[in-house]
Parts: structure tokens; sequence; C-alpha cells
């Protein structure tokens, strides 16, 4: 439980498929229900309950591992159920399609002349730039345009930490060189990270001009 919910915290998305009771023992004590002490600590839970319903659970789970903000997922297993045969007019599971997003053109605009008008700039990397695979045109942005990279702690090596534009990381403490720049930076560009404020992060300054982009993979 506690893997889960620091998965869930640090938007890991995986797929947990924990053994569960028969269904004439679900609401017998001391027996363990997944479905009801796991909610909360995970994106998305469903158990099942007969065959038929196979397909379209793991349709759901796998839309969920795919779509959205990343988190961990819970199939509970029914004993009785997982040792039957699923009919075959039943058998229709189909992988779902991972759905991408972006930042509008506009807003991509208003980020690039909010950059270009700063006087002492940051880019804030998040564990999104991991997600996306964007790695490489992270440190192509921060080279061409000369501005440091300070990554969190899920967003950790999102730019190679001897690069001479990287801050180094941090959670709740982190390295001299990206203390003053995120105090004293006048705009921040925010890369695959939800700011949200934690007592696990670094704090931002309500003075600072934040623009917040979602990555996406756009490569196949």
């Amino acid at each position: 439980m506690g893997g889960i919910a620091q998965a869930y915290a640090c938007n890991i998305p995986i797929l947990v498929l924990p053994g569960g009771v028969n269904r004439n023992q679900i609401s017998v004590r001391p027996n363990f229900s997944a479905d009801h002490f796991y909610r909360g600590l995970v994106k998305h839970i469903e158990p099942i309950y007969e065959p038929t319903q196979v397909a379209d659970v793991m349709r759901r789970a796998f839309h969920h591992l795919r779509n959205g903000t990343p988190g961990p997922v819970v199939v509970e297993l029914t004993a009785d159920v997982v040792n039957q045969e699923i009919p075959e007019e039943s058998q229709t599971y189909t992988s779902p399609t991972m759905h991408r997003q972006q930042p509008s053109a506009g807003d991509m605009a208003d980020a690039v002349k909010a950059l270009l008008a700063a006087k002492k700039p940051i880019i804030w990397a998040g564990a999104g730039v991991l997600f996306a695979g964007a790695t490489e045109e992270l440190r192509e942005l921060a080279e061409r345009t000369g501005i440091p990279v300070f990554c969190t702690m899920p967003g950790k090596s999102a730019i190679n930490e001897t690069h001479p534009l990287a801050l180094g990381a941090g959670s709740g403490m982190t390295t001299l060189a990206a203390h003053r720049w995120l105090n004293e930076c006048d705009v921040m560009l925010c890369l695959g990270s939800s700011l949200t404020r934690t007592p696990y992060g670094q704090s931002v300054r309500s003075k600072t001009r934040t623009t917040r982009m979602k990555l996406t993979k756009t490569k196949p």
C-alpha cells in the first residue's frame, strides 16, 4: 500500500493486480478488499465480479494508464472468478487509444514572448519531460536560449546534471544555484509539472510570472 501511494504521489503509471477472496466472502472479516481500502491511493480501481467483465474492466484500466495524469491503476481479481473461463462472446478486448494533448499555438507564442522579454528566466522541469521522452528537446531549448534548468525530484535527470545549464534537482532542499535562480527569476517556464504546492518540493514565488505547458510525445 505504501508503494502504491508513493506511485500515486509521483504520477507513476503502474498496473496492480491484487488477488481477492471469493465473492461470497468479500464482506466477511478479516478478509481484505482492495476495492474498498485502495480508494484514494490510486487513480482508478475496479474489481472483476464476472468473467464477462474482463474485457471492459481491462479496457478501462489501460485507458486510465495511457491517458490523463499518470498514476497507479488497480484491478482486483476475485478468486472464484479468475478460475472461470471467459465466454467466447465476451472476448472483445480492444486496446484503448492514447489521446494527445498539447498547448495551443497562442499559448506557445505567449511563452516565447515572455521568455524573450525576461531578464532572468528559468526552466522548471518535472516528470512530464521524462514521460514525454523530451529530454533532448529540453537540452536543445536550454542551449538555444541559454536558460538554466531546475528539475523536480520526480523530474530528476530531465537534463544531464553535468550540463553547464543544469541547476540541479530539489525536493524540500536543493542546490545553492537552484535556490538563487528560483528566488531571483522573473519568468519561469514550467514543463511537465503540475506545480502543486507540497512540503516535498520547492515553492514558487507568487510574483514570478509562470508559463506552464503540458508536454506530449509527438514522435511514434
